[in-house]
């Protein structure tokens, strides 16, 4: 199946994905606040509208104005995201109603045959009431104090319905409306260091500069891009790694990429992999791009950094979306041939490749995640990577893994709870 393929089917998924979510919101808001067919009818206009849109000129944004589709995206998706977040915290809120009234249930069985007595069904004596149509409320056995009792309920019902739906709706527009404006652009500089086995003296303190998961494109654009070299040449490290998804999806971005690439090669050198969404764009130009603007790219091949003696092998390793077309990461074919008996350290796209190689290199540097993007305190980023590895650092068999938490967006233009980050790993002779 080609990259094209699966990236129409993506998209697919994607949009009937969304599309469910919108339906689930438009369904708690109407039935909260029993709205008629016609304020109905204009709320699914309202959801339906921005969804449209968002799909619309992500898949068919290349044949879009750039300046204008960059406009229309991060309004859209920042919607989109609002309604994504409301209808997390409305499907948590209804879990919890379905477990309480499953614990009162439960409560009531256990009482016993003893209270049997209490929840015994009274059945009204046949008659009607004065207007002669029906059995009278006073036949059928209710007083007014139980009207009044039963009328208090269904209100405070409602009103607690209509207070988780709104305060759901009012966390996800905020939360999401923050995220596009400030939270994508809440820019860190983490400084790492990370314990080497068998570096020598001379490799003691390098400094590798990570930027991963730039997603040039619709949604990251030319301040971004000097956000991102302001920050790397704070950084003031010895190298330069971009570590993948180096443009989102639209290969008219591939002369920002090279542009972005030369002035950071005027800092320091610059080594580039690539990432999946290299390949949704088409990887040989995005690797193109960043090859005939000075960095020295590295697909499954290796060089060695600061001599043969006393260096270390820097490998970089393909994304496994190049799996289905015979390539993909090889770390063997990558450090074959390297002659250097230092310790190996690997950029690699996505972090899952860390569960194979672990124990054998002394580091992987990845991105992809984007530390979830957007975190509420809620594991929701571990329950859909199985591998577990989101942000941070991480140790196994002896070996390092650094997740970059990435510089741009993907999916919604917000971020909330995971800033983007620039990375300075500080390598310590261990």
């Amino acid at each position: 199946m080609s990259i094209a393929v699966r990236l129409a089917i993506t998209m697919v998924t994607i949009g009937v994905t969304l599309a469910l979510v919108n339906v689930f919101v438009m369904r708690q808001i109407s039935k909260a606040f029993r709205l008629s067919k016609r304020w109905t009818n204009v709320l699914t206009a309202a959801l339906a509208i921005p969804l449209v849109a968002t799909m619309a000129f992500r898949a068919l944004g290349r044949r879009a104005p750039i300046g204008f589709a960059e406009r229309v995206v991060v309004a859209t998706s920042a919607f989109e995201a609002a309604v994504g977040i409301a209808a997390v915290l409305l499907l948590f809120a209804w879990i919890a109603k379905l477990v309480v009234r499953g614990a009162v249930r439960v409560g009531r069985g256990a009482a016993g045959e003893g209270d049997a007595h209490e929840r015994t069904l009274v059945l009204p004596p046949r008659g009607e009431d004065e207007a002669g149509d029906r059995p009278s409320r006073a036949g059928r056995g209710e007083t007014p104090e139980a009207r009044d009792d039963e009328a208090l309920a269904v209100t405070r019902r409602a009103f607690v319905e209509q207070a988780i739906v709104g305060s759901a709706m009012v966390v996800g527009g905020t939360s999401s409306t923050y995220g596009a404006i400030f939270g994508r652009h809440d820019y860190e500089l983490a400084t790492v260091p990370v314990p080497i086995p068998g570096l020598s003296r001379a490799s003691d303190g390098f400094t590798i500069v990570q930027l991963s998961d730039l997603h040039l494109g619709q949604m990251v654009g030319e301040a971004e891009m000097r956000a991102a070299e302001e920050l790397v040449r704070r950084a003031k490290g010895d190298l330069i790694v971009l570590t993948g998804d180096l443009i989102d999806h639209d290969p008219r971005y591939a002369a920002r990429l090279g542009a972005l690439v030369r002035r950071l090669g005027e800092i320091k050198p610059v080594v580039a992999i690539p990432g999946n969404h290299d390949y949704y764009t088409g990887v040989d130009e995005v690797l193109a791009a960043a090859r005939d603007a000075g960095a020295k790219v590295l697909v499954n091949e290796s060089i060695v950094m600061l001599g043969e003696r006393g260096g270390f092998v820097l490998a970089g390793l393909d994304d496994h979306r190049g799996i289905p077309i015979g390539r993909g990461p090889n770390l063997e074919e990558a450090v074959r041939g390297a002659r250097c008996d230092g310790p190996k350290i690997v950029l690699c796209h996505n972090p899952k490749e860390f569960l194979d190689i672990a124990g054998d290199v002394a580091l992987q540097i990845s991105g992809h995640t984007h530390g979830g993007q957007i975190n509420f305190g809620l594991p929701l980023a571990e329950v859909v990577l199985k591998h577990g590895y989101i942000a941070g650092l991480y140790q196994d068999k002896g070996s390092h893994l650094y997740v970059n938490r990435g510089f741009g967006t993907a999916g919604a233009a917000v971020r909330v709870g995971s800033p983007p980050e620039v990375t300075r790993i500080v390598l310590v002779a261990s």
